[in-house]
């Protein structure tokens, strides 16, 4: 869709958010390689929190993977 990301004013539908693979990548990780009772609890925290300054995100914890 060409246009998806143009503003509403210039005729596109005005999506700016940014596609975050962070999250879906830890997920990954995490399920493959760290058993459950290592999970850092202050790590998850830290990372899906951690963003650049009003940086509009999607963040997805599912995968295709």
């Amino acid at each position: 869709m060409p246009t998806l990301c143009r503003s509403v004013a210039d005729g596109g539908i005005g999506f700016d958010f940014r596609l975050s693979m962070f999250l879906p990548d830890l997920w990954i990780k995490l399920l493959k390689e760290v058993p459950d009772e290592n999970w850092g609890m202050g790590h998850l925290t830290h990372s899906m929190t951690n963003r650049r300054w009003k940086e509009k995100c999607v963040a997805y914890a599912e995968s295709h993977d």
